[in-house]
């Protein structure tokens, strides 16, 4: 005999979140971005739209005594679309051949990264160590992609070479666990967790995650959070200019777990931000900031 127990009863009782592995499970998930930025040069506005997705297919080989999972993992799919001026581009890995945008370097750099396999060990808290063969990847990946031989071009390289780093790939993966608390939680529990970043624009986010309602089968948890300067983080390098963020704002969203395994199923936030950036390394050593604003919405399912 199956017996049902109340969604109040189910909801009441503590829960410990944890990441729970399988040797040989596979778990295929899309992570997307959409940001549309403001900013004003010269008191002319300046306004960029990106969207991107990228698929990551991850599979268990093996799990320690102590729990933690040894994950084989590639990229199996990406889009980029951005109208940046003359980076603007419009890729689907799908659909694009590689060699296809004359003059435009970034669809042979994500199609040259798609299927490259690397490796890393990931905790039931959700703490990445050991990534293995990423680095390699992308330094593959680079050396295959021909940039062309202009100081824009050349600016774009070595700016690119900075954000795509195993500390990127650590952010992107902490989008899975970045929600997971330190001890046993009910409904109605909140706790904090903070993210700092040192990729794209470098920021700490603090977020409170509310345990809002538990099922049989999920969990469903509500985040409100803030926007800070990394203030550690080094300043962006443009060419000869150099660029520090003053960036303040708030970060939303939801995220719905899979009661069994504390995966995510689904995930969704709201990120605004606003400020701008001091730029140095002007002619006669003059000074400027920059005025922006960012509003960024990302993304995260699990594939069937």
């Amino acid at each position: 005999t199956t017996v049902l127990l109340p969604t109040t009863l189910l909801a009441a009782d503590p829960l410990t979140l944890k990441l729970q592995f399988k040797q040989g499970e596979v778990r295929r998930y899309d992570f997307t971005t959409l940001q549309n930025a403001t900013q004003e040069i010269g008191g002319v506005k300046q306004d960029v739209q990106q969207s991107s997705s990228l698929r990551l297919r991850l599979e268990v080989q093996a799990v320690s005594e102590a729990g933690d999972a040894t994950i084989a993992a590639h990229y199996e799919r990406a889009t980029l679309k951005s109208n940046s001026g003359q980076f603007s581009v419009d890729y689907n890995s799908d659909t694009t051949a590689a060699g296809s945008t004359p003059g435009n370097p970034l669809p042979d750099l994500f199609e040259s990264l798609i299927g490259r396999p690397f490796t890393f060990t990931l905790t039931p808290m959700g703490e990445v160590k050991d990534v293995k063969g990423y680095k390699e990847a992308l330094e593959a990946s680079f050396a295959a992609t021909r940039f062309p031989e202009t100081p824009p071009m050349q600016a774009l390289r070595a700016q690119l070479q900075q954000q795509f780093t195993e500390d990127q790939l650590r952010n992107l993966l902490g989008r899975l666990s970045v929600h997971l608390p330190q001890k046993a939680v009910k409904q109605g529990d909140s706790w904090t967790k903070e993210v700092v970043l040192s990729q794209g624009i470098p920021m700490a986010v603090k977020s409170t995650f509310t345990l809002e309602k538990a099922t049989a089968q999920e969990i469903y948890l509500r985040q409100q959070g803030t926007v800070t300067p990394n203030t550690a983080a080094p300043p962006l390098v443009h060419g000869s200019l150099t660029l520090k963020p003053e960036l303040n704002g708030t970060e939303t969203g939801t995220t719905t777990l899979d009661r069994a395994s504390s995966w995510p199923v689904r995930a969704s936030s709201q990120q605004d931000v606003q400020g701008s950036f001091h730029v140095t390394g002007l002619p006669d050593e003059q000074t400027a900031k920059i005025p922006l604003t960012v509003k960024t919405e990302m993304g995260l399912v699990v594939l069937p």
